[in-house]
């Protein structure tokens, strides 16, 4: 089992330092803008944009930055190349148990949710401190609240690949399909108050799940590893 799981390190780790590469861009981009706004160009401006930038970063950075971080945990399963799909069918050839094929799964998607985490709470950190804000615990409630809506997504796609074939493009339409959804999510919190849902109500949700993250993050890894088993036993029948 062990091989197996260096072997998905090897295999996943192009896609990993990608989206690395990907959460350190956007949030440079963050920070030059913030750096013009204080020291530069930008800081011409009125006052009011100088406000509704950071303001925007209390709010708004901080979930989308989880989120691009979070995709992270795309790379543990990266089903859309034809290549990982044909590694699969050789990997499902190993006399290794469905149970055992799933704990695999789960395991990358435990260590690259690690990682995922920890670059969201330290660009997040980046982006406030640049802006002069502090981190807050709702700046966390935020981060757990988004990392598991993307854990979430990447759970039921590993889920249906196990149990059923899935094609390029079908697979395609999935990743698609898994980046809408955390993006929906960003509309919503910056279009609270078209949904006549404030600031405070979105907030005050986050901080309501906080406590339970660890336990809705354990919860979505067990799903996962209960049902890819029961998927790949009922695709092998």
């Amino acid at each position: 089992m062990k091989w197996l799981i260096y072997s998905e390190l090897a295999r996943s780790r192009k896609s990993a330092v990608l989206s690395v590469i990907f959460a350190v861009l956007a949030v440079g981009i963050f920070v030059l803008i913030a750096l013009s706004f204080n020291y530069g160009n930008l800081g011409k401006l009125p006052i009011e944009a100088k406000e509704s930038f950071f303001d925007m970063n209390n709010s708004v950075s901080v979930p989308l930055i989880a989120i691009i971080s979070g995709f992270i945990i795309d790379a543990a399963i990266d089903g859309s190349r034809e290549a990982n799909l044909c590694y699969r069918l050789f990997r499902r050839s190993t006399p290794i148990s469905p149970l055992k094929y799933s704990a695999v799964n789960v395991i990358m998607m435990s260590i690259y949710l690690v990682i995922g985490l920890g670059l969201a709470f330290g660009l997040s950190a980046v982006v406030l401190a640049v802006s002069g804000l502090a981190f807050t615990a709702e700046h966390a409630a935020a981060i757990f609240a988004c990392i598991e809506v993307v854990l979430m997504m990447n759970v039921i796609m590993t889920i249906f690949q196990a149990s059923s074939r899935v094609s390029k493009d079908k697979a395609g339409i999935m990743m698609i399909t898994m980046f809408c959804i955390p993006m929906f999510l960003i509309f919503l919190i910056t279009q609270g108050m078209a949904f006549e849902i404030s600031q405070e109500d979105i907030t005050g949700f986050f901080l309501k799940l906080f406590p339970f993250s660890p336990l809705i993050i354990l919860g979505l890894l067990a799903a996962c590893l209960l049902l890819t088993a029961a998927g790949i036993k009922r695709r092998e029948k």
